[in-house]
């Protein structure tokens, strides 16, 4: 009778592990297959491992007018890793 305890109790610990094992894998699977599209997720582009950034914006005039001025509104993603951008913000101004 103890003995059938204690297979059942290492047959129960071997399968949960072995079920966490699984699940952790495939979690990590699916991180990698994600590619990141908002400000602090993985970049994930042929495994670029950075983390997606938005540009500072340059001349910025919130201070002198009415906020968001147009620099901080042209803003755009990058990665500094792999150097990718998003499409970049164009106005129609020139």
């Amino acid at each position: 009778m103890w003995l059938n305890k204690i297979l059942n109790w290492i047959l129960n610990t071997i399968a949960y592990n072995v079920d966490d094992y699984e699940h952790r894998n495939n979690q990590y699977v699916e991180d990698l297959l994600i590619i990141g599209t908002e400000e602090g997720d993985k970049c994930n582009r042929n495994g670029c491992l950075g983390i997606l950034r938005y540009t500072k914006p340059e001349k910025c005039s919130c201070h002198l007018g009415y906020p968001p001025c147009s620099a901080c509104t042209s803003t755009y993603l990058y990665c500094p890793e792999c150097g990718w951008e998003d499409e970049k913000y164009e106005s129609g101004y020139n």
